[in-house]
């Protein structure tokens, strides 16, 4: 397989830009060195590189999908060779590969950073200290006048992509290219971002707050709650107490003996006060977290990161989690298309249970 390897360097992410400024574009095959072009004279050696790409000799990245969300930033009609290249296949990703590879072992990496594989693969310690953060200094400066650290930085991270991909080659991963168009449409979709309303976020947080406060007084009135220099605090001993008296000793506990009020202690209690004294921490939550993102989202688009794969085979989202946003009434609500377009959900009924079936219909049949 004669896969060539590439990357880009750029000006710092930021919201509402999450394809920043193309800097420099490297690229290495196994039979060449990796060579590098200011973005200037860029454009036909991206356009090549993505035309030339085929399944039996992919274009690889590392977080491949960032970087062809760059390009087609910088390069706007480099977008519809982008679609085509993923749609025979011949697209992949080093991080993605190991995801599916960790998957097939039952094993899960906490990171996936192209420094953790080379770590793992060659005890290679790359340099992610140096230029990583600062190659938008280098916008207007001609390549032949770059410090050498800067460019060897940009030729390492190709050569050490195609050295992966290559040594991931032993496996097999016949869904990789798959989950890379995955992976991109993933990240299309969190460069996009997502907008709140002003009015819905300003009507939740007053709600919250309001709430916040009725409860903060209930639960202080009835020691529930106590009061330091930073504020109030939470009783803890206190609601163990109560809820040992109203359980009549048959409150859960924790292997080492202590009582656990958590929320479904509380709401196994029944009891009024310690449903404020769960609620209480929630809305803390609400409040502090939840409405500081839905305000930002009034300002400027608020992104999350995708997974396209965790150990279980499915995607997750993080800061924020937009995915499973929090079911409490109000916080979805916050999210609005922008003018002119609509959101659409659609599910697969009993996917899970179908998708059971057909496996037993498979092994069984």
């Amino acid at each position: 397989m004669a896969a060539v390897a590439f990357d880009t360097e750029t000006e710092l992410i930021t919201p509402g830009n999450q394809a920043p400024q193309l800097i420099c574009l490297t690229w290495t095959n196994q039979d060449n060195e990796p060579q590098i072009v200011h973005w200037k004279q860029a454009y036909e050696i991206a356009r090549e590189l993505i035309e030339n790409a085929t399944l039996e000799n992919p274009l690889v990245g590392h977080n491949t999908a960032f970087d062809l969300c760059v390009l087609a930033k910088q390069f706007p009609d480099l977008m519809p060779l982008i679609f085509d290249a993923y749609e025979r296949d011949a697209i992949a990703d080093t991080a993605v590969a190991e995801k599916l590879i960790d998957i097939s072992f039952g094993n899960e990496l906490i990171s996936y950073s192209l420094a953790s594989l080379g770590s793992r693969y060659f005890a290679l310690e790359l340099d992610k200290d140096t230029w990583r953060l600062r190659y938008g200094e280098l916008k207007e400066t001609p390549l032949e006048t770059w410090p050498q650290g800067a460019k060897d930085y940009a030729l390492t991270d190709a050569k050490t992509t195609l050295e992966i991909f290559k040594a991931q080659q032993k496996h097999d991963l016949p869904d990789l290219a798959a989950q890379c168009r995955a992976d991109f449409a993933l990240r299309l979709a969190s460069n996009h971002g997502m907008i709140t309303d002003i009015k819905a976020v300003s009507d939740f947080k007053l709600k919250a707050v309001e709430e916040f406060q009725e409860i903060q007084s209930l639960l202080f009135a009835n020691a529930l709650l106590k009061k330091q220099k930073n504020g109030f605090v939470r009783d803890s001993k206190k609601a163990q107490q109560r809820l040992v008296n109203i359980m009549d000793g048959l409150a859960l506990r924790t292997p080492s003996g202590q009582v656990q009020v958590n929320e479904d202690a509380c709401i196994a209690s029944n009891d009024s006060l310690l449903l404020a004294y769960n609620r209480y921490s929630k809305l803390q939550t609400l409040i502090s977290k939840d409405c500081a993102i839905l305000e930002r989202g009034t300002r400027e688009p608020v992104h999350t990161y995708f997974n396209v794969l965790v150990n279980t085979g499915r995607t997750s989202s993080r800061n924020p989690n937009l995915q499973n946003p929090r079911r409490e009434p109000g916080v979805r609500e916050c999210y609005v298309p922008r003018g002119g377009f609509v959101f659409a959900s659609a599910d697969y009924e009993a996917a899970e249970l179908h998708t059971l079936a057909q496996v037993c219909i498979y092994f069984f049949n």
